[in-house]
């Protein structure tokens, strides 16, 4: 995931990142950590159809203060994750301003 560093970089107006599929979900979140660059401006970030646990969720809800621009946050179909599951609940709970689809 070295590639994110490089991308914040290379690309100042990156605002949309899109990491679906993701079997590696729970990671994300450490990595985007290594990126404030790219926190402070991601608009949207869509992890659907990937693999993110409690653990993931949980450290997304770390990155929340980081992230002061998110407004659409994609957890859509998730494995293994209803749309009522205690921790996209506790997202929308903590993230009022943000949009999350789950």
């Amino acid at each position: 995931m070295r590639f994110l560093s490089t991308l914040a970089g290379r690309a100042p107006r990156l605002r949309h990142l899109g990491l679906t599929y993701a079997a590696f979900a729970d990671e994300i979140p450490d990595v985007l950590a290594h990126v404030p660059a790219l926190l402070k401006r991601l608009e949207v970030l869509d992890l659907a159809c990937g693999e993110l646990t409690t653990t993931g969720a949980a450290r997304l809800l770390g990155l929340r203060d980081a992230m002061p621009a998110l407004r659409i946050l994609n957890l859509t179909e998730l494995l293994g994750y209803p749309s009522n599951h205690p921790d996209i609940t506790a997202l929308r709970a903590q993230w009022p301003n943000c949009q999350i689809h789950g």
